[in-house]
């Protein structure tokens, strides 16, 4: 994702990693899970049991550096 001209990687969101996001959406959706995961995120998250809330924790990586 791009913030304010900056490139991120997703590293979790509530707890939860980009790893078991993606592979859920991949089981759940098949050749979709792209289209689901970048556009219908809260009924992804919703599916695994993770409803999101108001405020988020969300942890991000800038690809330009190690932290």
């Amino acid at each position: 994702m791009k913030v304010k001209g900056t490139w991120y990687e997703l590293i979790s969101l509530n707890g939860l990693s980009d790893v078991e996001i993606v592979a859920f959406s991949r089981k759940t959706y098949k050749r979709k899970w792209k289209l689901r995961f970048e556009e219908d995120l809260v009924e992804l998250l919703s599916k695994m049991g993770h409803r999101p809330q108001i405020e988020v924790k969300l942890v991000l990586k800038t690809l330009d550096s190690n932290t």
